[in-house]
């Protein structure tokens, strides 16, 4: 009978008596940059217009100025937090700034030993100053980095090496008053192996009102535990926290629960995790929020690598690529892998792509000017809202305003369009005392290389620029 077994070249070679080597696949060349256009210089200019400083340290140096946002009472106030713990109560007018709540004082173990650890979030429940008879009034939250051992993780409990990630819940005795006093009490706790990414933005959905499914529900974002090129694979791990934003209601459920799952999140069948990730695959959402009305959408700003900055869309159940994909390029890592290819490279997508299902970037920008291989960072796309005219500039303006905090300049995307695809980055001229520049490091607020600016928003969606260094606020008011 003869054998019709399909036999190897290397097999078909050995019988012939002929020598043998492998042949190798050739990996895909690395892309060089630039990867993408230049943003494109806009007419558009921010006209900073100085607002207030937060006080200074004990030590003399300046607050760490991170959150900005209304007052949680519904007065023109706003609330501003400094990352050592405090947050701030300031008046309309920025000449009135008073102590709100100090959480370094309530035995909570807080440190902001690095650059990313500390108050990193605050979030107002819808009916924080609404209904006493209903559930959340008098109710804000903060996310903010606690000491390991201060507490017990719900989550990766055996590898928070570094320190611990803490949603808190906070019961103001009276809602109006202007400090807080009342009770706490923790709703979520995750360990962290590393001091950065630790993500930290939550909010509400602002579009969400009583009696609809998203009512009172808190997003957390939280970044991929830390290192580089996720070094534990946690983007792509639904059992995971870590590279995710999360959704619960942080209320105290039955039986002791202290929060609920909503019920129409996408991953309920998933171990561990699972059931409280809304989207996943992001490396470290620095920042996410709402356009006010209309279409609701959801802007997502992700921190690459050491290639590329994105803006993506909140969609539920959305795999935003990391670690296999970094904006809109490849990254060489392997579905499910820990750390994949290490060479902070980008590569073209592979022919098998759609199969995937990521979701891209409606908007990107790369490192063009970056050093590589462990090089000065040069790009970290910071906070970003949405300007909907709010009287400093023409009613039809919609724009999609961001900060890249190490640059130290603003970008916008044209929010007008129905579908927002590949949309063109524009780079704001920045004006200070009657000059414009394109970024803050070459104006006299600037930092050098590092100018550490992020975006707040009060009531009526006037933008403020914030800046880390000398912890200052400005308004940020639009004109073309």
């Amino acid at each position: 009978m003869t054998d019709t077994r399909i036999v190897s070249l290397a097999a078909c070679l050995a019988i012939m008596g002929l020598p043998f080597a492998a042949t190798a696949i050739a990996a895909p060349a690395e892309l060089s940059e630039p990867l993408l256009p230049a943003p494109t210089v806009s007419s558009t200019v921010i006209d900073l217009q100085y607002f207030a400083t937060l006080p200074k340290h004990a030590d003399g140096s300046a607050a760490r100025v991170e959150f900005l946002g209304p007052a949680p009472d519904q007065s023109t106030d706003l609330i501003v937090t400094d990352m050592v713990g405090v947050i701030y109560r300031v008046s309309a007018d920025g000449t009135t700034i008073t102590p709100y709540l100090d959480l370094r004082n309530q035995g909570l173990s807080i440190i902001s030993d690095s650059g990313e650890e500390g108050l990193v979030g605050v979030a107002i429940h819808p009916n924080f100053a609404g209904n006493p008879a209903l559930p959340g009034y008098g109710k804000f939250y903060t996310a903010y980095s606690a000491a390991k051992g201060s507490g017990t993780p719900d989550f990766l409990a055996n590898d928070d090496a570094d320190h611990d990630q803490v949603i808190r819940e906070w019961t103001a005795t009276n809602p109006f008053a202007a400090t807080f006093s009342g009770t706490s009490r923790e709703v979520l706790r995750v360990g962290k192996y590393a001091s950065n990414h630790n993500g930290g933005v939550i909010r509400f959905n602002p579009n969400a009102t009583p009696g609809t499914s998203d009512y009172g529900n808190l997003y957390i974002g939280f970044g991929d535990g830390g290192g580089g090129n996720d070094p534990r694979g946690n983007g792509q791990n639904l059992s995971s926290p870590l590279g995710k934003i999360l959704r619960i209601n942080p209320l105290a459920g039955p039986n002791g629960a202290k929060y609920t799952i909503p019920s129409d999140n996408p991953f309920q069948s998933v171990a561990t995790a699972g059931p409280l990730v809304w989207a996943y695959g992001l490396r470290n959402p620095q920042q996410f929020s709402w356009e006010i009305g209309g279409r609701g959408r959801m802007f997502i700003d992700d921190i690459g690598q050491n290639q590329v900055e994105e803006v993506n869309l909140g969609v539920r159940g959305g795999n935003y690529g990391w670690q296999m994909r970094e904006g809109t390029f490849a990254t060489g890592a392997a579905v499910g892998s820990a750390g994949g290819k290490n060479d902070y490279g980008v590569y073209p997508l592979p022919a098998n792509d759609s199969t995937y299902g990521f979701l891209y970037p409606i908007a990107e920008y790369d490192h063009s000017d970056q050093a590589r291989d462990g090089g000065t960072v040069a790009s970290g796309i910071g906070s970003g809202f949405m300007y909907q005219g709010s009287g400093q500039a023409a009613e039809n303006d919609v724009f999609y305003v961001f900060a890249d905090f190490v640059q130290g300049r603003l970008f916008a995307i044209d929010a007008r369009p129905a579908s927002l695809e590949a949309t063109t980055v524009y780079s704001l001229g920045i004006r200070y005392d009657g000059i414009t520049y394109q970024s803050l490091s070459t104006s006299p607020l600037g930092e050098g290389t590092r100018s550490d600016v992020r975006i707040g928003e009060d009531s009526h969606g006037g933008l403020y620029a914030l800046l880390k260094g000398p912890g200052a606020i400005y308004r940020a008011l639009i004109s073309n």
